[in-house]
């Protein structure tokens, strides 16, 4: 099993390597806006470094270092976290991130090609994070890691050929015992190889999302299932189709719309729950008659996709509307975060949804690439336990001093009360570094950095249980950069 994994982490390398040979870029200048900046990613310049550190995770106290280098050459990346981490309470190193799933292979944090919908061919092998498919109907802000050491290693990609003919596809855990989620969206730009404006920017797609999911979560020999409601399937498609009114290097403005389908899940273990006394017990308010008449269930939304920069990047602003509709059984961007972080909980929601209206938002703003804030909201009419919604912030805050490093990004699923957004829980997962650059050696650019992470996501502890924890870890950080960080840019042809 662990050879399969190798050949097929050797293949994406390969990959990786040849999808050079098969990209036809685009003619025109597109910007991009991302809330992912340089230091939101990793904080550090390029390069290698070395973290010496005490870390708190769950109720186990661990001292060690993790070697992170990272580095891009033009549009390829390369991503590695080596944990060397010895457990205090019996000083014996910690091999937890070794096994399990992918076992070592976690020490690629990601290898990748190019940026997704700007270049031409993109790919990327690794932790996926706020991936999509198409114009997210099903698939929205998906993490395929809810995990600091069980990271999953998945793979995504985004090719065109010929300006005409398209594929998206994401799979979201290599491991060769479970048939796990998988994405699939082939589109069509029928007048992409034209030069007819507005009319050449149309894209029409085909979506479809299937998970299988047999794996356990655990570690030692006390493993948990939180998919017993999946592992015979969950599937829906999808159907979309979008243009650019307006494609300036200034001002871009997208319209677009899609239509989602969630199919039935047959599942033994899920009808028994649904006819047992404990439903009834864990969901007391909820219509019996309705969840026990469950089905197949359908949406569409009408978006907006808003991009603007003002005197070239000191202002920018991205701004995505949706307004949704969907009937009972159905609930829209049903495969985002809070799908990884308990699918049965996903599930029971699913079979309780009533049919609703709701928007769903996102927003994106830069002032002198210094300041860049990000939220975004899925909100249906009357939040509640059949009409949960969902929070996602981000703020980046490291490039308004050269030594300050401070960001951090903050997830909130299954909310059936506004009341309880911050509430942090099993639904939550958030990430925040505050660090300061002490030193650097000029002549090399050594640098010298201390500070501190925070994170809530999912982690064992002592006993094997496997649930949302703290991570907390001050650390000291050796950084030698080795190059810049080229944004990928699409080529003239």
């Amino acid at each position: 099993m662990k050879n399969i994994n190798y050949l097929f982490l050797i293949i994406c390398i390969v990959l990786l390597g040849s999808v050079k040979l098969f990209a036809q870029d685009d003619d025109e200048d597109f910007e991009d806006f991302s809330v992912v900046s340089s230091a939101l990613q990793n904080g550090e310049p390029e390069g290698v470094a070395a973290n010496f550190l005490y870390s708190h995770i769950a109720d186990q106290n661990y001292i060690g270092m993790r070697l992170r280098p990272e580095l891009s050459f033009g549009k390829f990346g390369i991503g590695l976290d080596i944990p060397v981490m010895i457990n205090m309470a019996d000083w014996k190193v910690d091999t937890k991130e070794y096994t399990d799933g992918i076992g070592v292979i976690r020490i690629f944090r990601y290898i990748s090609w190019g940026v997704k919908k700007k270049d031409n061919v993109y790919v990327k092998v690794g932790e996926l994070s706020d991936a999509f498919l198409g114009f997210g109907c099903l698939l929205n802000n998906y993490n395929n890691s809810i995990s600091y050491e069980k990271r999953k290693l998945g793979i995504e990609f985004d090719m065109t050929f010929k300006k005409i003919y398209g594929l998206e596809m994401l799979y979201s855990d290599i491991d060769v015992h479970s048939f796990n989620l998988l994405a699939l969206r082939p589109y069509y730009k029928p007048f992409g190889a034209t030069s007819i404006p507005i009319i050449k920017t149309l894209e029409v797609g085909i979506g479809g999302v299937f998970d299988h999911d047999n794996t356990s979560i655990g570690a030692d020999s006390v493993m948990y299932k939180t998919n017993n409601f999946v592992n015979d399937g969950v599937s829906g498609f999808s159907a979309d189709a979008g243009l650019y009114l307006l494609r300036l290097k200034w001002l871009q403005f997208k319209v677009y719309t899609q239509y989602g389908h969630l199919n039935k899940i047959t599942n033994t273990n899920l009808d028994t729950y649904i006819n047992s006394g404990l439903f009834a017990i864990a969901y007391p308010t909820v219509d019996l008659s309705h969840v026990q008449n469950y089905k197949g269930g359908n949406g569409i939304s009408i978006g907006t996709e808003f991009k603007f920069k003002l005197l070239g990047n000191r202002i920018r602003l991205n701004w995505k509307a949706e307004r949704i509709w969907y009937s009972d059984y159905y609930l829209p961007q049903f495969f985002d975060f809070g799908y990884e972080l308990n699918k049965d909980a996903k599930v029971l929601s699913l079979i309780q949804a009533k049919a609703k209206g709701g928007t769903y938002a996102d927003l994106t703003f830069s002032v002198l690439d210094k300041i860049i804030l990000n939220g975004s909201l899925l909100i249906p009419d009357k939040v509640g336990i059949e009409a949960p919604a969902m929070l996602k912030i981000g703020m980046d805050l490291s490039n308004i001093y050269d030594k300050l490093i401070l960001y951090g990004t903050y997830y909130k699923g299954n909310l059936t009360s506004l009341q309880d957004a911050f509430k942090i829980d099993n639904n939550s997962m958030m990430n925040v570094r505050a660090a300061w650059k002490i030193y650097e050696i000029d002549l090399i650019k050594l640098l010298f950095i201390g500070g501190v992470d925070y994170k809530w996501s999912f982690a064992t502890s002592k006993d094997g249980m496997f649930d949302a924890a703290s991570y907390i870890s001050p650390y000291f950080s050796i950084s030698l950069p080795l190059g810049v960080n080229k944004e990928s840019v699409p080529e003239e042809e």
